[in-house]
């Protein structure tokens, strides 16, 4: 289509994460934009301050929620070839069964580089990982000569670029990105999957990896911000 455009919003952070996403929502709705089944609402968030453990926290509880966050917020994404659910990627089971072995942040390293590009740093890209950690301690950046060699199509099962929760987007840009969501013009969704995104930030790096792992999706959705039921019932 020639008139397609992709919408790139600015960081926000606090209170103007809903009064930025209002003017957002309502600058698409007066545009008069239309979305199709192909269009999706990306949503990131910051991890570079975050600790590894609190990031691997993300994965799980994505993880644990699947597919019940799909039933209740977008259906008819489940298995889109550009947001493949996480845990259908090839290495998930050998991940949940490694992490509750981890005893240390360099254990944890080793488990994320292994899942993300397939090696660990104790091995293949041991002198490159030590000089970059000179520079960004305790990060998940990665040299370009690294990222230069992995392939990032879609058609690569390996790699979590376009899976639901992307975790190259964690290695490339320390963000998180959720992949999702459907295309919406919905003020209430706008405003709502972000925070359903902030919040299950906040409860991965708040629970433990026994808790979020034990927890029932309807535990998890209750520890979220109350305005997304509101918002949600809304919509509808």
């Amino acid at each position: 289509c020639d008139s397609a455009v992709e919408v790139i919003y600015g960081p926000l952070i606090g209170d103007s994460v809903v009064v930025g996403l209002t003017e957002l929502a309502e600058a698409l709705i007066n545009s008069n934009v239309k979305m199709s089944k192909r269009c999706g609402y990306h949503v990131h968030v910051d991890v570079r301050e975050d600790s590894w453990w609190s990031i691997l926290g993300v994965v799980l509880l994505w993880g644990r929620l699947t597919p019940t966050i799909y039933e209740r917020f977008f259906p008819s994404r489940y298995g889109e070839v550009y947001a493949k659910p996480i845990v259908s990627h090839p290495r998930w089971q050998e991940l949940l069964a490694q992490c509750t072995n981890i005893s240390s942040t360099h254990m944890l390293k080793n488990l994320m580089y292994w899942f993300i590009y397939g090696y660990t740093l104790d091995r293949d890209w041991a002198t490159i990982q030590r000089a970059r950690e000179r520079k960004y301690p305790d990060t998940f950046f990665v040299p370009f000569e690294e990222r230069r060699a992995f392939n990032t199509t879609h058609d690569n099962p390996y790699c979590p670029r376009y899976y639901d929760i992307n975790l190259h987007s964690v290695a490339h840009r320390g963000t998180f990105e959720f992949r999702s969501h459907h295309g919406t013009t919905a003020i209430e969704e706008i405003i709502g999957w972000p925070l359903v995104c902030l919040g299950l930030h906040h409860i991965a790096g708040s629970w433990s990896y026994k808790r979020i792992l034990n927890a029932s999706p309807d535990e998890i959705f209750a520890a979220l911000d109350p305005r997304i039921e509101k918002l949600y019932s809304l919509k509808d």
